[in-house]
């Protein structure tokens, strides 16, 4: 347990208080109070358990804090707010809210018109039930949310924890859990220079030619120009044979890369960077680009860390092989029948940066739109996607993705093709057995079509399992899935509806903003304002929160839009499997 006091309460000092009851409690208040009048009313800690069920209802003033409290909630305890209680109801208010704490992951649903409302005064924190004013040093772990459709009304200058973080005020739906932690730092050592690429030392090509351009006035210096030539698909490759094999368990490779413009007919090209260990024989592990909106005519560094590689010829990749790397290929290809040239200098190693905030950029129900402008879109920040994919509608209509767009959209951009179903339109109107068996036949299409990868992975339709046993088949198939939208708590550690269902601990992103949804479909107007999913992105940033953003059929720029701003904000995008890459040892990684 968690004590914000300036001298932590003995074990002796720390009270349990028992709310009762069933329904809306109307012993609450007169329970906390006292409690709190019983500690003297300072340095109070209170343990707080309430029966399974029952609901906490706010009023105007709610129950006062001294400073350096700290409640401990049991989980699943609902606050509400009074449809009558009037603007600013609460169940917690505070005068001096330094050095508070609620924690325990309760929920606050604040569903009183008007509630938030009005313009506080500086430092002060109106949210679902909980208005603090003078914040200093507290910290709020709970859920906030209102089905009737505002779940967090945050106006002024608001802040949460110790940080001071201010908030942007929003009107959009956003269920959040409030635990920060202390997030990874940034790293930044001094890189380990592999090649200057001003010479063939330690070079060899393979189906191109490989020679070094002394006279490129672009990078000021010489560099190595790998051209390709014959039909499309037939990489040029070079590869690279450091003196003594590499340790790149905690490093990323760096380089620079040009593409002439006069080799840009509209086609595009594909760029591919292949690990080899000493102790994997054949196999190898592969970053692939599809890099038909790189800027011609100008450099650009490409940054390439593990979590961004998928496997390829082996069905797994054991981490101490990270520490034996005897190969770095690099390759291009034209995906017309031509030639292809690049030029690349300086390759360094990096030390691998602690990501600060991740996102995930989902795409439901296989529009062709995903293809032709999320995927491009993506790649122009070296990120791929995830397609959650519905096996009875591809290529039902003009505007859905065949096979072959999905493979385009795994092999050639790096994306996820994970299950959504069979057919999620059956809604409720079949049977439970037809549910059970659509959800394993999808991951048996997936898997017989070469999409076993994503075949580890289930996006719930509708956001919704339906039936207990259709719950139980996803939790059987799949490595992780999503939940329905209620909050939930296991062994203590919460976590959030759409974040998954892990099977393992959540390192070092033990919680999850919720899914933005973004659709643009006609007829629907729905969508997450720019400046709201900044402010996400700012939040999972600052606390090492990973959250999803999701679309349905998108316009051209559309996605390219959020990327900029993932990007400007410092997130790392990541698919699924590399996502679990990341979180989990490569022990628990046990494929369907």
């Amino acid at each position: 347990m968690i004590a914000s006091t300036s001298s932590p309460p003995t074990e002796q000092e720390v009270a349990d208080y028992i709310v009762s009851g069933t329904g809306a409690t109307s012993d609450f208040y007169s329970v906390v109070t006292k409690a709190i009048l019983d500690r003297g009313g300072e340095n109070v800690h209170l343990i707080l358990k309430f029966a399974e069920g029952l609901y906490c209802n706010g009023t105007k003033n709610g129950v006062n804090l001294p400073s350096h409290t700290t409640i401990v909630t049991t989980p699943r305890v609902t606050f509400t707010i009074k449809d009558n209680a009037g603007a600013q109801a609460c169940i917690f208010t505070a005068s001096d809210a330094s050095n508070i704490e609620i924690i325990g992951g309760a929920r606050f649903d604040g569903n009183a018109l008007g509630q938030g409302s009005g313009t506080p005064p500086t430092a002060e924190m109106i949210c679902n039930g909980i208005h603090f004013t003078n914040v200093k040093a507290s910290k709020i772990d709970a859920y906030f949310e209102n089905w009737s459709g505002r779940n967090v009304k945050l106006s002024g200058d608001c802040t949460v924890d110790i940080t001071q973080r201010q908030w942007i005020g929003t009107n959009y739906d956003l269920n959040l859990y409030l635990n920060p932690y202390n997030p990874p730092k940034f790293i930044t050592t001094p890189a380990i220079l592999l090649s200057e690429c001003n010479a063939l030392s330690g070079w060899k090509a393979t189906n191109g030619t490989l020679t070094v351009d002394t006279e490129h006035v672009w990078s000021g210096t010489s560099a190595l120009k790998l051209v390709q030539t014959g039909a499309a698909e037939n990489y040029a490759r070079a590869d690279f044979t450091p003196g003594s094999p590499l340790d790149l368990s905690n490093r990323f490779l760096r380089f620079r890369i040009y593409v002439d413009d006069s080799q840009f007919d509209g086609n595009g090209f594909r760029i591919i960077v292949r690990f080899h260990s000493a102790r994997s024989g054949d196999g190898f592990l592969q970053w692939t680009a599809r890099v038909q909106n790189l800027t011609m005519s100008q450099w650009q560094t490409v940054n390439i860390g593990k979590v961004q590689l998928s496997v390829h010829k082996i069905s797994g990749w054991p981490e101490d092989y990270w520490t034996d790397i005897n190969k770095i290929s690099i390759g291009i290809s034209r995906l017309v029948t031509g030639g292809a040239m690049m030029w690349f200098d300086r390759i360094e190693l990096v030390e691998e940066l602690k990501t600060n905030g991740i996102v995930t950029f989902r795409f439901d129900d296989n529009l062709t739109s995903q293809y032709l402008y999320a995927a491009p879109e993506l790649a122009e920040y070296g990120w791929s996607g995830v397609a959650a994919t519905n096996i009875c509608n591809l290529r039902a209509s003009p505007n859905r993705l065949s096979v072959d767009e999905l493979k385009a959209l795994q092999d050639e951009y790096g994306w996820d093709i994970v299950s959504h179903t069979y057919c999620h339109e059956m809604g409720t109107k079949v049977s439970i057995g037809q549910w059970v068996d659509a959800l394993e036949n999808e991951q048996q299409w997936l898997m017989a079509n070469g999409f076993e990868s994503g075949a580890r992975f289930f996006r719930a339709p509708f956001h919704k399992t339906y039936y207990p046993e259709y719950s139980a088949k996803a939790n059987e198939l799949y490595l992780y899935k999503e939940e329905p939208p209620l909050p939930n708590v296991m062994e203590g550690i919460p976590y959030l509806p759409n974040t998954l269902n892990i099977r393992f601990d959540l390192r070092p992103l033990p919680y999850d903003i919720d899914s933005f949804e973004q659709d643009v479909a006609i007829g629907d107007d729905r969508h997450v304002p720019l400046e709201d999913f900044r402010w996400a992105c700012r939040y999972a940033h600052l606390y090492g929160y990973h959250f999803t953003m999701f679309f349905h059929d998108v316009t051209p720029g559309l996605v390219k839009s959020y990327a900029q701003i993932a990007h400007e904000e410092g997130l790392e995008c990541m698919t699924l499997s590399q996502l679990f890459a990341f979180l989990v040892s490569p022990d628990d990684q046990t494929e369907p």
